[in-house]
């Protein structure tokens, strides 16, 4: 039927519609890509001007990546289209329908190629940066006798651009193969079942397959070198079989594979199809014996004598597992254990003991929400530990940054204004010593309050407001025409508006396009909201310095520092690591890490510096080449390296590697027979692994009078005998120094389970820790902490005592009320450290003394009770009667929060139940 005019200018019409909507979509499309990217760079340009270099960089590389790859895989699915509908001319299917025109068969490979090119540039282009900036490390492998390095930077790159080579063309080789069978299937059976004979469609997929095989037989090059990434038994690297089966299997499979290549075109293209599928089997069978070889070397030969056989490669997966960790300068030292100690010791050693921890985290971090949380909308989420010079003496301080928890404001505060405009920022800091504490037993703050106050020579605050915090997940707009709210005082609002340099301008076109992303209009049409406003995002620190470094590995706890000009300064530690490292064992996903990188942000303003402190890391000097002027040129500022400390996350690694690896006779690693792990210790009613703690020690091995370390005692696997410990040195002088104290094999020495046993066992502890329970109080057991004093061990654990069953925010406060010390086979509970030393190596009880209160209270002490004599007559119903009464008032004090009383109380009724244990004894 011929076409008339009107449907022909219909038929013109609509291709101009359809012209045009495609248009408008590429340009929707276009401009949302811009407006990503606008956004992208202003985010970048906000955490610092040098970052742009990270973000361009990538940028660029990857757009190169994609185009490149999207060029050659369009290309290469073009020319097989071509070929396929040339094979395909003479039949009527819908394929050739499509693919015949050039539209159609440019819109199939432009889908094709743009999924097939993403692939292999988020796989590639990462990899290709370290593989053109790589370092050499200086160490080679001992199997191939590669350098580390090509391991680590070369190696990945390679296989990953041969990999997705492999993967698009066997993407080609499928689409080829439905592309005949769905041309010949459709309605065309008898065509179909002739497909064979056909010799240009016969050709065209054979030259596919063989194309495929010759890249895979390229491959076999890295596939050899897999064998560094096997597995002896759970030691990393390669062992007996995969030497000497699958390393020489792989060595001669490139040739092998393409011998049978050429065998097998060569009986097909002489028509004989059955020897050709002969030969084509050759290449499984084979794979399949040399699996079986390799399970018959195993099982008869390398398991029979595995303590022979894979003796060397157990040698490198210590010697590598040492080195990829660093290990392998720990300063290993007998350490005998069982010196007498006497109460000259403890005179000797008298500052060693003063700057002992005595503290709990937890229940630190309780008692400073509790009484430092001012307003309902502050929390200390953490607090972190450091070293200040207090008073010219050396000091371990916990520091907790109070931030702000807008989920804690009242449901009446709760609004829009306040969320985004007033509400914006925490405020200061607590500091509080970790050797000492009030005489409740709270912590005795140095530095306080809302405005901060600093006291006994701890450091001045010159800026306390916190905008860049660690648990902060929103945005807030400052410098509006409402003031944000700073503090109260006098039950008044004192406000404050932000003078930092962080945040994005909300002009017009920002105000837009940030209310379209994060999906709040109101902010677009706020009143409050001004050309020189500013948005404030990125702010949970963690996450900030993540966007602007994202190859570095960044630690989960930030811990806060204060410099010299009083101004707070975030410190997270980064990490370089690998999984590439040869014959490393794996700890989770790594087998390489170092701590090169401690990042360094501005509470107030969100300024990043990252500062190199490992410039022997090759990994870092790739990272430095790859992104010039990201890193700081100057060295960490003296007064932020005075307060860094050695990372638990980093030491933690090493420590569960070195209870392993502290050996270095494969056959005692092999067997496990020496194998540590970490003390244990008991926590409420379970037990737990011990946590690597910080403490102020005399380390003699690291030089000093006084260290700053970090520890973890060890016992043997499946026994509770100490068998040593780790340290780590956190002083500026000695810093990231590995020290290990090894206890005589034929020696026991308490571990810390035994003697939290010990405690439960002795029934003056026992009997007033139940009676504490029973008057309603919360016995809180604090880390159990190991001190190497002299050539002996002493073991501390703090008691906080809090009434009802829950403590810190909403609770009451934990106080410290006990240390236990125990030495040797004695153990003591008393109201301080120095006093449980005292009566721990003197042998005597220290006479009851009430604990003096603070100057504000005004309530008189409690006399201690006065002991009867022994020889003496003892009144039994008075003295029962006094327990009686003695109990009552404890149970008073319990429940009324009067700690000090209450510890008078439990002392006098100690006393008082000797009375009469003497008595019954008589």
């Amino acid at each position: 039927m011929q076409m008339t005019f009107y449907d022909a200018n219909l038929d013109k019409k609509s291709k101009k519609i359809s012209i045009i909507t495609l248009i408008c979509a590429v340009l929707i499309f276009a401009l949302v890509l811009c407006m990503h990217l606008y956004i992208q760079v202003q985010e970048t340009r906000e955490l610092g001007e040098k970052f742009l270099t990270v973000f361009w960089t990538n940028f660029v590389v990857r757009s190169a990546f994609q185009s490149l790859s999207f060029c050659i895989t369009f290309i290469l699915f073009y020319l097989s289209t071509y070929f396929v509908c040339r094979n395909i001319k003479k039949t009527d299917s819908p394929v050739l329908y499509i693919l015949d025109r050039f539209w159609g068969r440019v819109a199939v490979c432009v889908v094709l190629s743009a999924v097939a090119s993403s692939f292999i540039s988020e796989t590639v282009y990462s990899r290709y940066l370290m593989f053109k900036s790589s370092t050499e490390f200086g160490l080679v492998d001992p199997i191939f006798g590669h350098d580390i390095g090509y391991y680590i930077f070369s190696r990945p790159f390679l296989d990953a651009l041969v990999g997705s080579v492999i993967s698009v063309w066997m993407v080609i080789v499928l689409y080829c193969l439905v592309c005949y069978v769905v041309a010949y299937a459709v309605n065309k059976l008898l065509k179909f079942q002739r497909i064979s004979e056909m010799k240009p469609v016969v050709v065209h997929n054979a030259v596919n397959i063989v194309i495929y095989f010759l890249l895979t037989a390229v491959t076999y090059k890295f596939r050899s070198e897999e064998v560094l990434y096997s597995n002896v038994g759970d030691f990393a690297g390669a062992g007996y079989t995969a030497i000497n089966v699958w390393y020489n299997f792989y060595r001669v499979a490139p040739f092998l594979l393409i011998a049978i290549v050429g065998v097998t075109l060569f009986f097909m293209f002489r028509g004989k199809y059955k020897a050709m599928f002969i030969s084509a089997a050759v290449y499984p069978v084979i794979l399949i014996a040399v699996s079986l070889t390799a399970v018959a070397v195993q099982n008869l030969i390398a398991e029979p004598n595995e303590a022979v056989k894979e003796r060397p490669y157990l040698e490198h997966n210590i010697t590598y597992t040492k080195l990829a960790y660093g290990l392998t300068n720990v300063r290993e030292t007998e350490y005998s254990a069982d010196t007498e100690l006497t109460s000259a010791d403890l005179t000797a050693n008298k500052s060693s003991f003063d700057s002992i921890r005595i503290t709990d985290f937890d229940a630190t971090v309780d008692a400073v929400n509790s009484l430092q949380g001012i307003r309902n909308y502050y929390k200390f989420n953490d607090a972190d530990i450091t070293r200040y010079n207090i008073d010219g003496k050396p000091t371990m301080v916990s520091v907790a940054v109070r931030e702000i928890d807008k989920d804690n404001l009242s449901d009446s505060s709760k609004n829009y204004a306040n969320e985004v405009f007033r509400f914006t920022h925490g405020f200061g800091v607590v500091m509080s010593p970790l050797n000492r504490v009030t005489t409740e037993g709270q912590p005795d703050f140095l530095i306080k309050d809302i405005p901060t106050v600093s006291v006994s020579g701890a450091p001045e605050i010159s800026q306390p407001r916190v905008y860049y915090g660690e648990t902060y997940d929103d945005y807030v707009v400052v410098n509006s025409t409402i003031k944000e709210i700073d503090y109260y005082e006098n039950s008044e609002e004192v406000e404050y508006s932000y003078e930092g340099k962080g945040g994005i301008k909300l002009g017009f076109f920002n105000r837009l396009l940030y209310s379209i992303k994060n999906g709040d209009f109101r902010m677009f049409i706020s009143q409050f909201v001004t050309g020189e406003s500013k948005i404030l995002i990125n702010r949970n620190v963690r996450e900030r310095v993540q966007k602007a470094a994202p190859f570095l590995t960044f630690d989960t706890d930030p811990y806060i520092v204060i410099d010299s000009s009083g101004r707070l300064k975030w410190i997270i530690d980064a990490y370089t690591t690998s999984s590439y490292y040869p014959y490393s064992q794996n700890f989770g996903d790594i087998n390489y890490i170092r701590n090169s990188v401690k990042a360094v942000v501005d509470a107030y303003d969100g300024n990043i510096e990252l500062y190199v402190t490992d410039n022997t890391d090759p990994l870092i000097r790739t990272y430095m080449k790859m992104y010039p002027g990201v890193f700081t040129d100057a060295p960490l500022p003296e007064d932020i390296a005075e307060h860094t400390v050695y990372p638990e996350y980093l030491f933690t690694i090493q420590a569960q590697m070195y209870a392993r690896y502290h050996v270095s006779n494969p056959n005692t690693l092999y067997n496990k027979s020496d194998q540590w792990v970490f003390s244990r210790e008991k926590h409420g009613k379970d037990e737990q692994d011990i946590v690597p703690y910080y403490n102020l020690m005399d380390v003699g091995e690291l030089g000093g009078d006084s260290n700053f370390i970090i520890m973890v005692p060890y016992t043997l696997a499946n026994k509770n005998n100490m068998v040593g410990w780790l340290a780590a040195s956190c002083d500026r002088d000695s810093y990231g120094n590995l020290v290990a104290y090894h206890f005589p094999k034929g020696k026991n020495v308490y571990g810390t389970l035994q003697i939290e046993n010990r405690i439960d066992s002795d029934p003056t502890i026992s009997r007033e820790m139940t009676l504490w329970g029973q008057g309603g109080s919360n016995v809180i057991r604090g880390n159990m902490l190991v001190v190497p004093i002299g050539g002996a061990l002493v073991y501390i654990e703090p008691i906080y005592i809090a009434s009802g069953n829950s403590a810190g925010v909403g609770g009451t406060i934990p106080e410290l009320k006990r240390v236990i010390v125990a030495y040797g086979d004695k153990i003591a509970m008393e109201p301080t450290l120095a006093e449980a030393l005292e009566t721990v190596f003197d042998g005597s009880t220290p006479p009851v003394v009430s604990i003096p209160d603070d100057t504000s209270d005004t309530e008189t002490p409690i006399p201690p009770q006065e002991e009867t004599p022994a020889d003496e007559n003892v009144d039994l119903d008075n003295v029962i009667d006094r327990v009686i009464d003695g109990y009552r008032k404890a149970m008073e004090n319990s429940q009324s929060g009067n700690w000090k009383d209450f510890g008078d109380n439990m002392q006098q009724l100690d006393d008082m139940i000797k009375q009469l244990e003497e008595y019954r004894n008589r």
